[in-house]
């Protein structure tokens, strides 16, 4: 993870040199409290979810028994298997995201464990008078999971943001996917270059 963190502070490092000159410097600096601020929600957003990933590793049975086989028993294949592929999406996603790389599809594997965390709550505990309600443990039992939605949904739409491998390394997300598929199909990227 250290590493991760360096690589990442890496590529920071160099992402306002390659910036073109704002109109002006108080559009510029607006500009680049909200890059940091969403490499900072990025970036801690992964941090704490990645802790979650580890827990079904680290209590694997009681996931398995507890979770998956009570509230999810209609996937198909063994109930063990949907363990290990939330830990994976957790773990590995949030490393992915985390360093802004495949951010879209990282997020979007998350949110997928998300998803199921939200369902999980609601059947558990119904929607406890949401959104004036007062539930008994002060919280909705499904608000973390909620939140970490929202966030994760707004990566998967928007991407990592100017601060990544994403963008430092592949040239910006959607057009490295661009280039692979074409590359894949044999067509022209956009622009007229073949990939």
């Amino acid at each position: 993870m250290r590493s991760c963190l360096l690589l990442l502070l890496a590529v920071e490092a160099t992402a306002h040199a390659d910036q073109k000159a704002p109109t002006s410097r108080f559009t510029g600096r607006v500009q680049a409290a909200t890059d940091l601020t969403t490499t900072a929600l990025r970036v801690g957003t992964c941090v704490l979810c990645v802790h979650h990933g580890i827990d079904k590793l680290n209590r694997t049975d009681g996931f398995t028994s507890n979770v998956v086989a009570k509230s999810f028993s209609f996937l198909p294949g063994a109930p063990k298997l949907w363990t290990y592929a939330a830990a994976a999406a957790q773990i590995l996603g949030a490393g992915f995201l985390g360093i802004g790389l495949f951010s879209r599809p990282a997020a979007l594997s998350m949110c997928g464990t998300m998803v199921a965390a939200v369902a999980f709550h609601l059947r558990n505990t119904g929607s406890e008078g949401f959104p004036l309600g007062s539930p008994p443990e002060v919280k909705y039992q499904y608000e973390l999971a909620s939140m970490y939605l929202l966030v994760l949904l707004y990566f998967t739409a928007a991407g990592a943001g100017p601060f990544s491998v994403d963008e430092k390394l592949l040239g910006g997300e959607l057009a490295f996917y661009e280039r692979a598929w074409a590359r894949t199909t044999g067509r022209q990227a956009v622009g007229g270059k073949r990939a």
